[in-house]
């Protein structure tokens, strides 16, 4: 940040800077592929476990938040996989998560309110 243009934000389709954060076209397809391309545990597990099948998981057990529970960790399709431990360490980390977070779950893009899942629960 000391360039005073903030982190980088990638995705397949575009490149932007957190401060003027914008997110690409078709927002759930670049969610959907960064999520199934990250690995859970930091990839300390015996198979390759994405986190877009955690979430799939979750949503079939959150009654009434499906929707929600899907999109739980879809920050992490721009900002990776961190495991809660070293998260809770960083507490910076946990800002920028949460500004990509409501730019992601902004109500223009799937044209519905979505409650942040992280503010009532943790992952």
């Amino acid at each position: 940040m000391a360039n005073g243009h903030g982190t980088p934000i990638c995705s397949r389709n575009h490149r932007e800077n957190r401060p003027e954060l914008r997110l690409p076209r078709a927002p759930i397809d670049d969610i959907a592929h960064g999520l199934a391309n990250i690995c859970r545990y930091s990839g300390q597990c015996r198979s390759f476990y994405s986190v877009a099948e955690h979430s799939i998981l979750v949503s079939e057990v959150a009654m009434g938040f499906e929707f929600e529970a899907l999109l739980h960790d879809a920050a992490e399709a721009f900002l990776g996989d961190i495991t809660r431990p070293l998260k809770q360490m960083l507490p910076e980390f946990k800002r920028i998560e949460n500004e990509v977070e409501l730019a992601i779950l902004n109500p223009a893009i799937f044209g519905k309110s979505i409650i942040l899942l992280s503010s009532i629960c943790t992952t």
